[in-house]
Formats: structure tokens, C-alpha cells, sequence
């Protein structure tokens, strides 16, 4: 029995979304564990297991919990974010002087990214 999972059901609010991307973060850690133990004799293992960590990142991007100070040095992320592409993820209203502009555009960027990774790629987890 997974006692984070009980812990995690009993914060749930109804208007939350995130009670429900912690249970797949939950599922997505027990699965990355199982394909990187040396038990599994799965084609492909190396590709699946890549994918999962790359959609475990992307969730602690979308609910910031990175532990960086970025607001603390004049707004500048210490990440590279390309902006060429913002108008895909941003409206134009937005100004790119704007200290949360890059900050919002990471969000967004790796909230697309996050949905279509598991598009394409969580049929083949799950096989």
C-alpha cells in the first residue's frame, strides 16, 4: 500500500488539479523505479525510462518547485528560456519587459511539452 497516495487523498480538494498530477507523479516514480532496476528484461527500457524522467522534470516545473531564487537577482531566471517561439505559448499582450515574462513562458512551455510527452509516449509505459 502506498501511504503517500492515502496521505495525498486526504488533501484532496475537488477544484484542485494538482491532487491529481501528484497521484500520476507518484505512479510515474514507481514506474521509473521499475524500469531502471535490474529486474526488467524490457525492450526499450532505456527509452521509457528517459521519458519518465524527463516528465517527472517537467512536473516540477509546472508547480515551481525547483528551489531557485530567481526573484532575488534582478528577475533573471538561471535558466536559457527561447523567446522566438513565445507567441505559441503567450498572448501578445504580454511585454517581454515584463520581470514574469520568461518565468510564465518556462511554465507554459514545459506544460505543452508535459501534455504532449504523455500523448505520444504513456501507451507505451503502460504496455
Amino acid at each position: 500500500m502506498n501511504y503517500k497516495l492515502i496521505k495525498l487523498a486526504y488533501k484532496f480538494q475537488p477544484w484542485d488539479y494538482a491532487f491529481m498530477f501528484n497521484i500520476e507523479r507518484e505512479m510515474l516514480n514507481k514506474m521509473l523505479s521499475f524500469y531502471i532496476s535490474k529486474e526488467v528484461h524490457t525492450v526499450g527500457a532505456e527509452e521509457i525510462a528517459k521519458d519518465l524522467k524527463l516528465a517527472l522534470k517537467l512536473l516540477v516545473i509546472i508547480f515551481d518547485e525547483e528551489d531557485i531564487k530567481w526573484f532575488e537577482k534582478d528577475f533573471n531566471l538561471p535558466y536559457y528560456v527561447n523567446t522566438r517561439n513565445a507567441k505559441r505559448f503567450i498572448s501578445q499582450d504580454r511585454e517581454k519587459w515584463d520581470p514574469y515574462y520568461k518565468y510564465d513562458l518556462r511554465y507554459r512551455k514545459a506544460w505543452h511539452l508535459y501534455n504532449k510527452l504523455r500523448y505520444y509516449k504513456a501507451l507505451s509505459w503502460w504496455d
